[in-house]
């Protein structure tokens, strides 16, 4: 089976939780990292205090196999 190559963009995503919930704290800081078959393949930059972060970031996929799931997950770097 021959493997594909893409590239992908993560934009960036809206109506985050603030996880920073204590008066005070901020906002939370995020970032998105992304796994594929559990083995992480990129993360962002952090995006700080923002609960609508916008990264704009594109990364290769290199030697995908046909139905290979990526995952993308945010996280907030201060918690």
């Amino acid at each position: 089976h021959p493997k594909a190559i893409f590239t992908v963009m993560i934009v960036g995503t809206h109506g985050i939780r603030n996880a920073e919930r204590l008066p005070g704290l901020g906002t939370s800081s995020c970032y998105c990292e992304v796994t594929r078959g559990g083995t992480p393949i990129h993360k962002t930059r952090t995006d700080d205090n923002s609960r609508e972060p916008h990264w704009a970031e594109e990364f290769g996929v290199l030697e995908y196999e046909i139905g290979e799931s990526l995952e993308f997950k945010v996280w907030d770097s201060n918690v």
